[in-house]
């Protein structure tokens, strides 16, 4: 979470709760990490094609999270996302007692009215046709308002109240490198996020323009992960970046895994969104993009940086050549003689 010193704790309640990893355990164990736990719930949120250097297709995908949903016992719980017709699809093979959450009014757990702000969404909480009242994410984006209700159905199926989620979603400070604002300088926000699937990298940019809708949104992007660095979904990204005004591509690094006849080429997405009526550009790496942001910056941007590394630390080196931009010239010379 943001704030927090580690990426997990030990809390004080019956429940343990971890990511349910689909991709490999280790190089000499290519089953799903999640094929070693045992759990008693899964809250199954989506099941869109990934991982192309481990599955073959989406139905070489889908019967790994087809495995995971047999591992539940017939008195466990599967809390599936009833928007999604693949994650449906496993949910009928599940033993276990299962609960839908989803904008579609059919699920079990749904919302009515939506009004996102600033400082996140507002939303009507409905379970099984029936309103429990108003509620607060401190979140943005429709992928968000989807995980809260994951979180409610499942919470209010162990036995929260209403009341005491309503509490626990109002008080969540987020989870880093979603949306995680690194700073403000020269009048641009630089926002840092993981995203790198396609859906995740079109969903955190609808996110990034609810969040600051009168805000210039210029999109950063590294396809860093072995399937964004893969032909088969260049057609996708062209397509991901629709809410940008502008989109910076950072040239993908080539692995010993890649093949050259399988990769990605910026330049083709670049074109593609460019023909979406949307300004693209191609640059080689953190060290090239950074010099091109700063000519190409304007204060009133968001400078949403998405990449699932480090991204050569593209962010506080943009914060601090942006601070460094409009120091004045008498300070930054004081600065030096200091140094």
């Amino acid at each position: 979470m943001i704030g927090a010193e580690t990426s997990g704790r030990i809390g004080s309640g019956p429940w343990f709760v971890v990511e349910g990893d689909e991709y490999d355990s280790a190089y000499f164990d290519k089953r799903p990490k999640f094929l070693h736990y045992r759990p008693q719930a899964v809250l199954l949120t989506s099941i869109e094609f990934d991982h192309a250097d481990l599955y073959d297709d989406l139905d070489d995908y889908r019967e790994a999270f087809e495995q995971l949903v047999a591992l539940l016992p017939p008195e466990g719980l599967l809390v599936a996302h009833g928007d999604d017709p693949t994650v449906r699809q496993v949910a009928r093979t599940c033993r276990a007692q299962v609960r839908t959450y989803g904008l579609h009014t059919l699920c079990d757990v749904t919302v009515g009215q939506v009004y996102p702000t600033f400082e996140g969404q507002h939303f009507t909480l409905i379970v099984d046709g029936r309103e429990l009242g108003r509620f607060f994410l401190p979140l943005s984006g429709r992928h968000n308002l989807r995980n809260a209700l994951a979180v409610c159905a499942f919470t209010l199926q162990i036995g929260l109240s209403p009341d005491q989620l309503r509490e626990g979603l109002a008080s969540f400070p987020g989870m880093k490198r979603r949306l995680e604002v690194r700073g403000e300088a020269g009048g641009v926000l630089v926002v840092d996020d993981f995203a790198h699937h396609p859906t995740a990298v079109r969903e955190t940019l609808r996110a990034a323009r609810q969040r600051w809708p009168d805000r210039r949104l210029v999109a950063i992007f590294e396809p860093r992960s072995n399937s964004s660095r893969r032909k088969r979904f260049e057609q996708a990204y062209m397509e991901a970046f629709d809410d940008a005004d502008e989109v910076w591509l950072s040239m993908p690094p080539f692995r010993h895994n890649d093949r050259p006849e399988d990769f990605f080429d910026p330049e083709a997405v670049a074109a593609g969104i460019r023909a979406r009526g949307i300004p693209a550009h191609v640059a080689e790496g953190a060290d090239a993009l950074l010099p091109l942001l700063l000519e190409a910056l304007r204060p009133g941007d968001i400078a949403l940086i998405m990449s699932n590394g480090a991204f050569g630390n593209l962010h506080e080196r943009l914060l601090r050549a942006l601070r460094q931009q409009t120091e004045p010239a008498t300070s930054r010379t004081t600065h030096d003689l200091s140094a």
